[in-house]
């Protein structure tokens, strides 16, 4: 059974999205009978993963959670800070 995709999808092959590049694409069917289609992107950092078509274009998806991950690490994140106590 071949996977029928628009043509603006299509199009989208190839294109960079934020960290995402856009490999290829699927089609999710859901129980209800919603179609959903699903990109297979490549993240800047290497990671391959499949995300929403729309949280893509719209730039809700920008990374594979790399970015987030590197923001959390350090002064950002309360529970990996340093003490900051001064020793005296």
């Amino acid at each position: 059974m071949e996977i029928k995709i628009p043509e603006h999808a299509i199009e989208m092959i190839g294109k960079k999205y934020n960290s995402l590049t856009v490999l290829s694409f699927n089609k999710k069917i859901y129980v209800s009978g919603r179609i959903r289609y699903m990109m297979n992107c490549q993240c800047d950092c290497g990671n391959l993963l499949t995300a929403r078509t729309d949280s893509v274009k719209a730039g809700h998806k920008k990374s594979c959670g790399c970015v987030k991950r590197s923001k959390s690490i350090g002064f950002h994140n309360p529970k990996h800070r340093m003490n900051l106590k001064s020793e005296s």
